[in-house]
């Protein structure tokens, strides 16, 4: 079970930044990619969680479970990523707008 709330946004920021609460940058050599954040999140969450088989990523005969940004992570600066808002999510089939 997690021991974090899922924010993933945040940790990808956390993990692409590794700035600290001094405002300092943390292990800088520890740094990881966009991409590297992004299936930390998703597809690398699931299967730690042994779920990949039915989420982590869009795939045939996976739930279509997924989340709309309004930006993209990967084309987004480093520094506002955990700024990003989310616009909707769409989960069995339905799409729920955020209010």
């Amino acid at each position: 079970m997690p021991m974090a709330p899922a924010s993933p946004l945040l940790l990808m920021d956390v993990a692409l930044n590794r700035i600290n609460l001094a405002n300092q940058v943390a292990g800088p050599n520890q740094r990881i990619s966009k991409l590297s954040a992004l299936k930390a999140v998703t597809i690398n969450a699931a299967y730690i969680m042994q779920i990949d088989d039915r989420y982590g990523s869009i795939s045939k005969g996976k739930f279509a479970n997924f989340t709309v940004l309004e930006r993209n992570p990967l084309t987004t600066d480093s520094l506002e990523i955990g700024d990003i808002n989310v616009e909707g999510t769409f989960t069995h089939g339905k799409y729920f707008k955020k209010k």
